[in-house]
C-alpha cells in the first residue's frame, strides 16, 4: 500500500485512539436495583476511570429520594442498612468503603488505547501488525471486564437467592470496543498487497514473416 494511503489510515486510527480514551472518562456501566419498593431504579454509575483508580461511589439523586419514601423520616432502620449494604456488596463496589473496584482489564485496556495511539504518529507501514494487535487486545479486555463484572453478580445472586441488582453497559463502553475493531480492520487493512497488472508486450512479427502475410 503506498505511502499517502498509510499516513491517512494512521490519521483515522489516531482519532479512532483518541475517541476511545475519552470514552474512559465517561460512564461505562450504571447499576439498578429491585427490591425494597423500587423496579430497577438506577443507583449509581461508574466511569472507566473509576474502575482503574478505584473511587467513592455517588448515589443516584432519584434513587436517594426513593429510599426517603420508604423511610420519610430519612433515618435508616437496621433492615434498611442492610439493605443498602446488599445493594452496594458484590455490584464491584467494595463493602466496606462503598468504593468501586479497581479492573484490571480496565487498566489495560487504557494502557493498551495510550499504546495504540503512540504508535499511530509513526508512518512506518511496520508497525500496522502491531497497532491492529493491540487494538484485538483493547477489545478483548474490555469484553473481559463485562465477564468480570457479571461473574461477580452472578456470584452475589447465588449467596443472597435473588436477583436485586442489574448491571447495565453504557453507551462510551459500546463505543469504545466499537472503535477498538475498527483500528484494528484499518491496520490489519495496510497489510494487503496490492495486485501487480500484468502486461502483455505486443509481438513483432519478423521480416520474413511479414513478407508471407503480404
Amino acid at each position: 500500500m503506498d505511502d499517502t494511503t498509510v499516513k491517512k489510515i494512521r490519521l483515522i486510527s489516531r482519532i479512532f485512539f483518541l475517541i476511545i480514551i475519552a470514552c474512559f472518562f465517561l460512564p461505562f456501566v450504571s447499576y439498578s436495583c429491585e427490591g425494597m419498593g423500587l423496579r430497577y431504579t438506577e443507583i449509581a454509575s461508574a466511569t472507566g476511570l473509576d474502575f482503574m483508580i478505584g473511587t467513592e461511589v455517588e448515589f443516584n439523586a432519584k434513587f436517594l429520594e426513593s429510599m426517603k419514601n420508604i423511610n420519610p423520616n430519612g433515618d435508616s432502620t437496621d433492615d434498611e442498612k442492610l439493605d443498602m449494604d446488599v445493594v452496594t456488596n458484590d455490584m464491584g463496589i467494595s463493602e466496606n468503603e462503598k468504593e468501586v473496584k479497581i479492573s484490571y482489564f480496565v487498566i489495560l485496556a487504557f494502557s493498551v488505547a495510550l499504546l495504540g495511539l503512540i504508535l499511530c504518529f509513526s508512518h512506518n507501514n511496520k508497525y500496522a501488525i502491531m497497532i491492529g494487535i493491540i487494538a484485538i487486545l483493547g477489545l478483548i479486555f474490555l469484553l473481559l471486564f463485562q465477564l468480570d463484572t457479571k461473574k461477580q453478580l452472578t456470584d452475589f445472586y447465588n449467596q443472597i437467592g435473588m436477583e436485586t441488582i442489574k448491571i447495565n453497559y453504557l453507551l462510551p463502553y459500546w463505543i469504545a470496543c466499537f472503535f477498538f475493531l475498527l483500528a484494528a480492520i484499518a491496520n490489519f487493512a495496510t497489510l494487503k498487497k496490492p495486485k501487480r497488472s500484468v502486461h502483455f508486450a505486443e509481438p513483432v512479427l519478423s521480416e520474413d514473416y511479414q513478407k508471407n502475410l503480404e
